[in-house]
């Protein structure tokens, strides 16, 4: 069990976007995300033919698609297949508590990103899907938005630990937030 709780990581990330002219979200701005995500993150993800399935695809092992989306194989998830019909995704998004519909183009929209396990190693993918859903719009009016910062918040102290500007390029996001399940009991 000790094992299980120093392995077992995770890393939070809020994403600061700035609607281009305005956004208009449905009350639950989660929603207008996660609607918009699959698809887009299955085509940044995917370069072979979309009519072929997940499962029977010849790449599926290293497709960040698969393994964040379609979950990977019931035995890549040992205890847990056992647990679950289907094994929880790697990601959580948790959008503003305030029940705010509109975003003007000098405001920003702030979500977090909890990302759990394998899907620490998608973050780059997740990010490339965020920018694209913002060059294709989201929520009721479509509206495209840029990423203005990705804040990285230790989640033992919820402070912001490092932090990247588009705008200046001022740090990469190459740095390791991520804590284990036992850094949080600690």
């Amino acid at each position: 069990m000790k094992d299980f709780l120093e392995n077992f990581r995770m890393a939070k990330y809020r994403f600061l976007l700035r609607p281009r002219e305005y956004l208009k979200l449905s009350h639950y701005a989660g929603s207008s995300l996660r609607r918009d995500f699959i698809d887009v993150f299955k085509e940044i993800c995917c370069n072979e033919d979309k009519s072929l399935s997940c499962t029977k695809c010849p790449k599926k092992a290293e497709c960040a698609y698969y393994q964040v989306i379609e979950g990977g194989t019931r035995k890549d998830h040992g205890d847990l297949a056992k647990r679950f019909q289907t094994p929880p995704k790697p990601f959580v998004f948790e959008p503003p508590l305030n029940r705010k519909t509109y975003y003007g183009n000098k405001e920003d929209l702030a979500f977090d990103l909890l990302l759990i396990g394998k899907g620490l190693q998608y973050f780059p993918y997740f990010v490339a899907t965020i920018r694209k859903i913002g060059e294709l719009g989201m929520g009721r009016n479509h509206g495209k938005f840029t990423i203005r910062k990705i804040l990285g918040i230790d989640l033992k102290t919820n402070y912001v630990v490092s932090e990247y500007s588009f705008s200046s390029g001022s740090e990469k996001l190459d740095r390791d937030i991520s804590v284990s399940l036992a850094d949080l009991y600690r």
